[in-house]
């Protein structure tokens, strides 16, 4: 929603004012601007599932999945439970597929307005400099790996790129999050293992009403110069508090393919 101030005339603050009043309305917000609380937004669950509708999410056709571990069924049972969960663990985890298959399940209930994607812009072993285009094209290159998995769970890439098209996927990155609130979205935060702490307080004070966040994050590929800095430092503060939960796979749980779970056995011998 886009608001231009005017004061060259009364009439023109008057129209001003009309048309915020008007979309107010048709977002099903109080004139008044009152704070909603949760169960506001449940009543409001059928308006915002139509309204998907009419967009085409009915037709949002999505692969069936099957747990390939016990830790995995463990995984999208916390995630449907919490409004706030780590996966922790090492590379082949399914940690992004998870992350994306989930989000469109949620996505489709028409019970959220969007998915949002971050992942820090931090390069493995140099830079890339540069990064001509738009905000979202200079993002883009990193979020390929969730879109990727986004593509292959609904078995078509039109219906992605439709949806990024309709802004209903969208690109967030960290620098730019300062100001939002996150209400009716689903937010997944990539890579957080290179994520500062700033970056992570930054992203879980957006949370707001009728959100889901997602964060993966592999503790042995940290890219930061400084790995202290890293958001994994700050995560026992969140042990045991109510709606945040932890998912931790381990080697056992690597389903790329046998050689990466190999490699993955090499690297972390002694």
């Amino acid at each position: 929603m886009k608001i231009i101030v005017r004061v060259a005339t009364q009439r023109s603050v008057e129209i001003s004012h009309t048309n915020l009043y008007e979309s107010w309305t048709r977002m099903g917000k109080q004139a008044q601007g009152k704070q909603r609380s949760r169960n506001d937004y449940n009543t409001d669950y059928e308006d915002r599932k139509e309204s998907f509708h009419k967009m085409g999410m009915e037709k949002l056709s999505i692969l069936k999945i099957t747990p390939r571990s016990i830790k995995q069924a463990e995984a999208i049972r916390q995630l449907q439970d919490n409004d706030v969960s780590f996966m922790f663990g090492p590379a082949g985890t399914a940690k992004t597929f998870l992350s994306a298959y989930m989000s469109l399940e949620w996505l489709k209930t028409g019970k959220y307005e969007k998915v949002i994607l971050s992942r820090p812009s931090v390069e493995t072993g140099g830079t890339l400099g540069f990064l001509p285009g738009s905000l979202d094209e200079k993002i883009g290159p990193y979020m390929v790996p969730i879109i990727q998995n986004m593509k292959k769970i609904c078995g078509c890439e039109d219906q992605v790129d439709q949806m990024q098209s309709q802004k209903i996927i969208e690109y967030l990155p960290f620098q730019m999050m300062r100001g939002y609130t996150f209400d009716n979205v689903i937010v997944v935060l990539d890579e957080c293992q290179n994520c500062t702490k700033e970056q992570m307080k930054l992203a879980l004070t957006r949370i707001g009403d009728n959100c889901k966040v997602l964060c993966t994050m592999d503790g042995s590929q940290c890219d930061l110069e400084d790995q202290y800095e890293s958001c994994i430092v700050d995560m026992p503060k969140f042990k045991d508090v109510p709606g945040i939960g932890f998912i931790e796979f381990t080697n056992r749980d690597i389903v790329r393919s046998p050689m990466c779970k190999l490699i993955v056995k090499c690297y972390d011998r002694k």
